[in-house]
């Protein structure tokens, strides 16, 4: 790839993430839209346009490796790894 190849594909790279952003905030403010009616009718669920928009509590089991690890240190030590992995940026 020429230098000339490379500044444009990292220059379509930029934009189109600056694009993405953008979309990810009109999403957000979105859902944000379709959640506060949710609350405001005190439902969770919306129905329109052949669409469904489920806005519900549930509860998730997650393991906090934290207090695993500040109560046993030595066993988390155990069978704690290093990994190594590459990061892509663009500024």
């Amino acid at each position: 790839m020429s230098n000339n190849e490379i500044s444009k594909t990292l220059k379509e790279l930029y934009e189109l993430r600056a694009m993405r952003t953008e979309l990810e905030d009109e999403i957000t403010a979105l859902e944000d839209k379709v959640k506060a009616e949710m609350a405001e009718r005190g439902v969770d669920e919306l129905e329109g346009a052949g669409h469904t928009a489920k806005y519900a509590e549930y509860t998730a089991m997650r393991f906090d490796a934290s207090a695993f690890k500040k109560a046993q240190p030595e066993l988390a030590a155990e069978y704690t790894k290093a990994t190594t992995a590459k990061r892509f940026t663009l500024n």
